[in-house]
């Protein structure tokens, strides 16, 4: 088993580069010589002001060669998306996460993508894109083709990221250690949002590594990480906290700075 920081270092890598990595492998190109910055906007709002929220504050406060502005709702309805180049939707509660948003923010979010903006979510933000169910998750974004399956628990589980995970940013295949916490447990839909496509990239392992009590539910094989193209734009959502543990801010500062075509 991979060490945590070196689990978070690729992890992290990954959540960065697939926005703006293609994952047919072709890189954009970079100028040593022309760069800017990348405009990195965490939300943080009712439903995305808890600790997974904090962290991701940190992570973008720490990292070189980006600007970061922290927005909630109301910020987004009013277009601060149109001069972001990145969107980090936090965990928390999707449900509050999008009444926060409220349709407009729904499809300020949408467009925002598709014209070629990136989308980072974890747990509740990858929750938020996905198909709205009959039961709790009621107005969800509903582009990713999945819906939820069991949610509930906390633990470390073993994710199994995959030969596309490794295509992208050479993330080695095998299980890495994250922290769960009440995430969903995505069940395929027969739903096609036109202008995406979307590949699997990790799926929970055989087991959960219990907290100090039984492991609250087993869900192997299903997904815990997505990588989409969504019009001209780039979303990675994982369904658990690869945030949440980290104690080398070197780490994340390598990991979330990037420099974009100029």
């Amino acid at each position: 088993m991979k060490t945590r920081r070196d689990n978070m270092a690729k992890i992290l890598k990954l959540l960065v580069f697939v926005i703006i990595t293609a994952y047919t492998g072709s890189v954009l190109a970079q100028s040593s010589e022309c760069v800017k910055p990348l405009k990195v906007a965490v939300y943080v709002d009712n439903g995305a002001r808890g600790e997974g929220a904090f962290r991701w504050v940190q992570i973008a406060t720490i990292a070189e060669n980006i600007t970061s502005t922290f927005i909630d709702g109301e910020a987004v309805r009013s277009g601060v998306l149109d001069d972001i180049d990145l969107l980090i939707m936090p965990g928390g509660s999707s449900q509050r996460i999008s009444k926060s948003l409220g349709e407009v923010g729904h499809e300020k979010v949408k467009s925002f993508i598709r014209a070629g903006g990136g989308y980072i979510g974890t747990c509740a933000g990858c929750c938020v894109l996905m198909q709205s169910d009959d039961k709790k998750h009621k107005n969800m974004m509903n582009i990713i083709p999945y819906t939820f399956g069991v949610c509930g628990g906390k633990a470390d589980v073993d994710i199994d990221f995959n030969d596309k995970a490794t295509e992208i940013v050479g993330i080695a295949n095998g299980p890495w250690s994250i922290r769960y916490s009440q995430g969903p447990v995505p069940v395929k839909t027969t739903t096609k949002e036109k202008d995406l496509n979307t590949v699997v990239v990790a799926s929970y392992a055989k087991s959960i590594k219990s907290m100090g009590e039984e492991p609250w539910v087993q869900f192997p094989g299903h997904p815990a990480a997505f990588a989409c193209t969504y019009g001209k734009g780039k979303i990675f959502a994982i369904t658990v906290h690869p945030e949440m543990d980290f104690n080398d801010h070197g780490v994340f500062k390598s990991a979330i700075s990037t420099k974009l075509e100029s």
